[in-house]
């Protein structure tokens, strides 16, 4: 079950539907927040957590309890000032969807000395087909 803090308008009641429905049918159901807030606030997450004091698009936090997976914190500001080329719209559901995925345990970090190329590619394939299912009319 996803949970919607602060949302832009253009996160409508029908795309949290289908961002949940997407989610339910490739995961189990679990309760996660995502959070959106603006670039004060990412940054100061984004130092605290990661030691860079700079904002980002999203975090994931996996707390991995019955009651809560994890948050999903989303900057707005950033996204808009960073992806041009993309629809905002599409942009920001894709970051929820990384973030999601980041929970579940999917990972592209470079320092993990047993990841491969196989698993990065895994975690954007699903992400973007995920992504197929919320955006798809």
């Amino acid at each position: 079950m996803l949970t919607f803090f602060n949302p832009p308008p253009f996160i409508s009641p029908s795309v949290k539907q289908k961002l949940s429905k997407v989610v339910k049918k490739q995961f189990k159901e679990v309760p996660i927040s995502i959070i959106f807030v603006d670039l004060k606030k990412i940054t100061r997450l984004n130092n605290e957590y990661r030691k860079l004091n700079e904002p980002t698009d999203v975090l994931s936090f996996n707390y991995d309890t019955k009651e809560l997976l994890g948050e999903v914190y989303v900057c707005i500001e950033y996204i808009k000032a960073n992806s041009a080329e993309i629809r905002l719209e599409e942009e920001v559901i894709r970051l929820i969807l990384h973030g999601i995925l980041h929970l579940y345990g999917y990972d592209h970090s470079t320092h993990f000395v047993d990841r491969t190329q196989t698993d990065l590619e895994n975690m954007y394939i699903l992400q973007e087909s995920m992504l197929d299912q919320v955006i798809k009319k």
